[in-house]
């Protein structure tokens, strides 16, 4: 209905307007004047109504003024000038370059002259014009000789305006209403300023900035307490913008005071995208960022919480333009001043909140990519500084050095490490998961999205390192209602878009710690494409950069080959100059090796081999898991069996430091009933009875170590001496149990409760027998 309203009003003032051109005596400017407030409160349908004709009138007839105009107007000619200039200008604001075609129109010289005019309001709408008008670098080339005549005069009403004190704040309309205000006056010339950004007027410009007076004179539109005006701050901060471009003026700038002008600025949403982008330009210098970091600790500290604060605003966020905290972040991790300013105000959530909304889109965007590079960027320095404590920054290194770097935390027992310890809490490395698969599992990507995956797969690659992001890699997760391990994405993706170098360092993370791998680990890099990855960088040609891969891939390779299918194809398609059997000491497999992985799967072997461990791991992988266990302990014990009690209700757990816990899944208690001084590799249950049989890890040990009875009602034991391994009778009674001591099979009773049956004997030492010499009859032919 308003919209109705408008369109009749503005069609019945332009018809008379139009009808009246040429009745003697007409004056236009009540007309104008009521279309420029139209348009100026938003009526923007008026334009569509506005003819060729009517604009001729606006611009080449009302606005007409001789070139030597030097004196006052009549007051009608200012009037209709001054009239004219409005309207145009809320044409323009919302056409933008509409009025001005050509670089060379005689309407901008016109603007030109009545810039000149010190008559108000008619020369701020001309400035307000000017500036609109050279919104290109040609125009502003074309007329270079006139600007650098206008600038002076236009610092000298910056700085009149700006002495009068005036008590108009938070005026919030697109174009000011007339008469027009002093911020407004203010704002076109900082318009005008800022469209001066041509490469050839840049240097006159910027020497008449950079004089004391006129730089003082921008810094103060960013600290005005008395008339605050956001509009006259988001103008002063674009053009101090297109000056940062110099980096000598970045040097200015922080001499006098500049960046915590910008730090203290008050903070309002509007001023956003105008704060990150100056924050970014201004210390994307390596020399600028060096003297922030070097002035004063508490510039980082505001630093680091106006960039959070940027971060937070999800308004800023869009998938059409680059998050310009996230790339200052990226940019500027390698100081360590500013990394640490980071942690210290929980920097890390800041950042994961907006990765996991970006992490849920299912398109591509380049706010993730800027976060996956800060994401790296974070990571990568902390693993600088954890290895060599740089003084101020970290430095490029190459890829020798980074895989150096990753040797050196792989040979910690267990390591402990915050920043990745953190990331995995927050939820960031499934987010960076999400990212890899929706990048590239189902499409070809694109070459943002190549960019992604690299840095992506960065993090990875040195988060691995950690015990606990190996579980999470090794762990099924939903992607897109399909259920994948993150290791399985991850090489996945990598050797379809070429990144196997990357991979294999994750591989190699994964496998070749200290502890060693677990059988799950293994067989989903056996599996997988992990595999080939190895492979390929094998078959690489010769050069100092594939040689550290080369070393790489063949320590990795080689604990792959306790599988025989792997050995089998190693041999078939690697060359023999990679993959010999005999050699010198830099051969990657030895016979000797071969024969220690045989030698060591016959010492001391029960009747259960690790093929049928392995069997059962293999059956088991193929289900997700219902519930996850964790020990909250230190040095990490680790479990190393399990077995329900009575019920689906009961669990009983031992682990490689000798304790035994009962998880009742009801309420998740845990009720720990016996230590033993080593740790523990089988645990039997009793079903019915309330025993558990323990028996001691290391069984390849020439000494036969001992074997334990707990009874759970009563919290004691019964230790049974050089038993390697026990178990419950399967046959006839249950209250005896079996055992193995130097290669015999033994029945000794745990409680007198009559004599053992004679035939359940001879049946059990049979049964143990007869599976022994299986045994070695199958060492022997895989031998």
């Amino acid at each position: 209905m308003e919209i109705s309203i408008q369109l009749e009003e503005a069609a019945f003032l332009m018809k008379g307007w139009r009808d009246s051109f040429d009745v003697i005596g007409f004056d236009p400017v009540p007309i104008m004047t009521r279309l420029s407030e139209m348009l100026e409160n938003g009526a923007y349908v008026i334009i569509n109504k506005l003819d060729a004709q009517l604009k001729n009138k606006l611009l080449y007839e009302y606005m007409e003024v001789a070139p030597d105009y030097t004196c006052s107007l009549n007051s009608f000619r200012n009037n209709l000038i001054t009239a004219s200039l409005r309207m145009a200008l809320g044409i323009s604001v919302v056409n933008g370059y509409y009025l001005f075609t050509q670089p060379q129109t005689s309407t901008i010289r016109r603007l030109i002259c009545l810039s000149m005019v010190p008559i108000e309001p008619m020369q701020s709408y001309a400035i307000g014009l000017l500036a609109i008008a050279m919104d290109t670098v040609d125009t502003v080339e074309y007329y270079r000789m006139e600007n650098s005549k206008l600038m002076p005069v236009f610092f000298n009403k910056l700085r009149r305006l700006n002495d009068l004190p005036e008590s108009e704040f938070g005026v919030k309309h697109v174009i000011s209403e007339f008469p027009l205000s002093r911020m407004m006056q203010q704002a076109f010339i900082l318009r005008f300023l800022t469209a001066m950004k041509s490469d050839l007027f840049c240097n006159m410009h910027l020497e008449t900035v950079s004089q004391s007076d006129n730089l003082n004179l921008i810094l103060s539109y960013l600290t005005i307490e008395d008339s605050y005006d956001e509009r006259l701050v988001s103008e002063t901060l674009k053009y101090l913008l297109t000056l940062m471009d110099c980096e000598d003026f970045c040097y200015t700038f922080l001499a006098h005071g500049g960046l915590e002008c910008i730090l203290y600025i008050p903070r309002v949403s509007i001023l956003n995208n105008d704060l990150s982008m100056v924050i970014y330009t201004l210390l994307q210098y390596e020399g600028v960022m060096y003297t922030v970091c070097n002035a004063r600790k508490a510039w980082l500290g505001c630093l680091i919480s106006m960039v959070l604060w940027l971060l937070e605003d999800w308004e800023f966020v869009s998938t059409k333009q680059n998050n310009y905290m996230a790339l200052f972040l990226a940019c500027n991790f390698r100081f360590i001043g500013l990394l640490n300013e980071f942690d210290a105000h929980c920097g890390l959530t800041k950042l994961h909140s907006m990765l996991a909304v970006v992490a849920d889109q299912p398109f591509s965007n380049k706010a993730s990519l800027d976060l996956c590079v800060a994401y790296k960027s974070y990571l990568y320095t902390h693993l600088v500084v954890r290895c060599q404590q740089p003084q101020i920054k970290v430095d490029k290194s190459s890829l020798e050095h980074s895989n150096s770097m990753m040797e050196m935390i792989l040979k910690e027992d267990n390591i402990e490490w915050m920043p990745v310890e953190y990331l995995l809490q927050l939820g960031s490395l499934k987010s960076i998961l999400k990212i890899i698969y929706q990048s590239s599992y189902h499409c070809a990507p694109l070459e943002a999205d190549i960019m992604k995956i690299e840095c992506a797969l960065g993090v990875l690659a040195i988060a691995s390192s950690v015990h606990s992001v190996k579980i999470l890699l090794s762990e099924s997760m939903d992607f897109a209602n399909e259920l994948l391990t993150g290791l399985d994405v991850t090489l996945k993706v990598a050797m379809n878009c070429g990144f196997e170098k990357i991979a294999l360092r994750i591989i190699v993370n994964c496998i070749c710690g200290p502890n060693g791998p677990s059988d799950r680990m293994l067989n989903l890099v056996r599996f997988s494409h992990g595999f080939m990855i190895l492979v390929d960088v094998l078959k690489e040609t010769e050069d100092e950069t594939n040689e550290v891969l080369k070393k790489l891939a063949k320590r990795a390779l080689k604990v792959l080959l306790k599988f025989d299918e792997i050995k089998q194809i190693v041999s078939k398609i690697l060359p023999k100059d990679i993959y010999c059997l005999e050699g010198n000491e830099e051969s990657f497999i030895k016979k000797s090796n071969i024969l220690e992985i045989l030698s060591k799967f016959q010492l001391g072997l029960h009747t259960r081999t690790k093929a049928v461990s392995l069997s059962k791991h293999i059956i088991y992988s193929k289900y997700a898991p219902l519930q996850v266990f964790k020990l909250q302990k230190n040095n990490y014990p680790l479990f190393t069996c399990a077995n329900f009690m009575n019920n689906a209700n009961t669990l009983v757990t031992a682990d490689n430091k000798g304790e035994v816990r009962i998880y009742n899944l009801d309420t998740k208690r845990i009720d720990k009933i016996f230590i033993t001084e080593e740790g523990i590799e089988q645990l039997e249950v009793r079903h019915g009875g309330g025993y558990i049989l323990l028996s001691k890890a290391n069984q390849c040990t020439p000494t036969p170590s001992d074997s334990f009875l707990c009874c759970i009602k009563s919290h004691s034991c019964k230790i049974f001496k050089g038993q390697s391994f026990m178990e419950f009778n399967h046959f006839g009674e249950q209250n005896m149990v079996l055992g193995t001591s130097w290669g015999c099979a033994t029945g000794p009773q745990f409680r007198n409760s009559g004599q053992r049956s004679a035939i359940s004997t001879v049946l059990t030492k049979l049964r143990l027998t007869l599976t022994i010499v299986s045994f070695y009859l199958t060492v022997f032919f895989l031998t």
